[in-house]
């Protein structure tokens, strides 16, 4: 690939003025003297993320109706240059990025069918939500790439035809997930560094967010069958409804110990699958309490009427 300097940031907005400016601002301070081009593509917000896209001198694109998917495919389409980095407006990319993903580049296939980046960073300050669960993502050996921080070459893209527009979310699995059958590599770049400044700070907030993203599991038979998270979710949700009738109906609280415990069960499995090595056994409990609140948020899915939360969600 020529030109590997040469880089497209692309940005879907929805009402993101508190975030905005600080993502634009970490990009111009990594990005120094390098060429490259940035393209917001505002989902049609009401407040003033549109003019601090103007005023930041980047390229604004505005579609009302588009997907997430949709958004991140007409940056990718009206892109100048060949590396294509997908961000979160939520984010902020560390001072030296752009010289980590120089490195990264020496080891990129040579027909250039990649997709790397990295899982989020969370900031020094953060709450139990982020020091328990969201803290733990960011070394785990995901299959996929989070479209949030996520980075491809327009080959790459043009081979999958781009993001499936018909995702509600979802669409960065799926984007991966073509991608490796079209014979792409997959694979993060650990040394990649972007703080996200949007994960949920408060149990419903959290709860709320994994309802959302559950949502694409509970569209179809067949999705839910091939969904893990879902199926745990829903057997979490049995036990559950077990123990609460054995001890309201039945009013026999001892064989409630059963499903509660196989519940405690199912939780510690879910909390050392998801995070393996990164969850000591200290931290494992903390942690598969908040796979509760997991479990919750994912059975609720089907059952709350969620408009697409902002971009970055």
């Amino acid at each position: 690939m020529e030109n590997l300097d040469n880089i497209s940031f692309i940005i879907p907005t929805l009402n993101e003025e508190k975030n905005l400016p600080r993502l634009l601002n970490s990009i111009q301070k990594t990005m120094g003297e390098f060429i490259y081009e940035v393209l917001v593509v505002d989902n049609g917000s009401n407040d003033k993320t549109q003019n601090i896209a103007l005023t930041h001198n980047t390229k604004l694109l505005v579609d009302q109706e588009a997907t997430i998917g949709g958004l991140r495919n007409i940056g990718a389409r009206s892109a100048s240059y060949d590396i294509l980095v997908f961000l979160d407006a939520d984010i902020s990319l560390e001072p030296n990025w752009i010289y980590k993903l120089q490195e990264d580049i020496k080891s990129w296939p040579k027909d250039d069918l990649i997709i790397t980046g990295n899982s989020y960073l969370v900031p020094e300050s953060s709450s139990l939500v982020e020091k328990h669960w969201f803290s733990k993502l960011v070394n785990t050996n995901d299959n996929y790439i989070n479209s949030g921080h996520l980075i491809t070459t327009t080959t790459m893209f043009k081979k999958v035809n781009g993001f499936n527009e018909d995702l509600r979310t979802g669409e960065d699995y799926d984007f991966c997930r073509r991608a490796k059958n079209k014979n792409g590599v997959v694979r993060k770049c650990k040394n990649l560094k972007g703080f996200h400044h949007g994960f949920p700070k408060t149990i419903a907030q959290f709860i709320l967010r994994e309802a959302w993203h559950g949502k694409e599991d509970f569209q179809s038979i067949s999705k839910l069958i091939h969904s893990k998270t879902a199926l745990a979710s829903l057997a979490n949700f049995t036990l559950l409804a077990s123990a609460f009738f054995l001890v309201v109906a039945a009013d026999n609280r001892f064989f409630a110990i059963v499903p509660l415990t196989l519940m405690a069960i199912l939780s510690l499995a879910t909390a050392q699958i998801k995070f393996g090595k990164n969850t000591t056994a200290k931290e494992l409990i903390p942690t598969a309490l908040f796979t509760q609140f997991y479990f919750f948020g994912r059975v609720l899915s089907p059952f709350l009427k969620m408009k697409r939360p902002k971009a970055r969600s």
